[in-house]
């Protein structure tokens, strides 16, 4: 994926904010990038609690991860602050997260 690629805008959460990579496997490095949002998507399930199931108009963070072996982003994670992005950085990813200068 190319640095392009990286900073390409999202048809829903707009210019990325940071883009970088991770290692899957700890030695193969995919893309990811990051989105600041004001809405949080809920669940939509009637038996989780409010917080969860209900969309929320709140400021988070979006980051998308690549797909190991493709050219395309395989999931989502949704973070209230940039110290969860960190931290599921260091915990989540092995400590893998790197964030590329713009």
């Amino acid at each position: 994926m190319t640095d392009e690629d990286l900073w390409e805008p999202d048809e829903v959460l707009g210019t990325p904010i940071r883009a970088g990579e991770w290692l899957y496997d700890g030695r193969v490095p995919l893309a990811v990038r990051l989105f600041r949002s004001g809405t949080l998507y809920g669940s939509g399930d009637e038996e989780d609690p409010p917080e969860v199931r209900d969309v929320q108009s709140v400021v988070c963070y979006c980051l998308e991860l690549q797909v190991a072996g493709e050219e395309r982003w395989c999931s989502r994670r949704t973070f209230l602050t940039l110290e969860e992005v960190e931290r599921f950085g260091t915990n989540d990813l092995n400590g893998s997260l790197r964030w590329h200068d713009r």
